[in-house]
């Protein structure tokens, strides 16, 4: 099932790391905005612009939130996504579970993958 957006929480890393990342996943980068904390991009993937939205420290001071505002990516859940983001930035990734449904889903509860696995974790910040 396609998801209407994607978006993930990175721990430590930088706006450089991630532009690399999306540099390495889709066919374009553009830098449309960075204003403090917060940077906006578009990326192209098979013909399509699709809106990123990176947000620094976006939850507590660890955790960075990269926000593709579509349902055409390279993944269909956000699980997909982390577990590739987990790959190129060999730090912890959390995001939301594709298997809740929105009116049964906890405010905290989250997936997570680190070097010791996957799985749900409860995330207060």
């Amino acid at each position: 099932m396609q998801l209407p957006d994607i978006e993930i929480y990175v721990k430590s890393t930088t706006p450089d790391l991630i532009e690399d990342w999306l540099d390495d996943r889709f066919d374009s980068l553009e830098l449309l905005n960075k204003e403090g904390r917060t940077h906006q991009y578009n990326v192209g993937w098979q013909g399509m612009n699709i809106p990123v939205m990176v947000v620094v420290r976006a939850a507590g001071r660890a955790f960075t939130s990269i926000w593709f505002n579509s349902a055409e990516t390279p993944w269909e859940t956000d699980i997909e996504c982390a577990r590739d983001a987990f790959e190129f930035f060999n730090t912890e990734i959390r995001c939301n579970g594709t298997f809740w449904q929105e009116e049964e889903a906890a405010d905290n509860e989250w997936w997570q993958i680190t070097h010791q696995g996957e799985g749900v974790i409860s995330w207060q910040e």
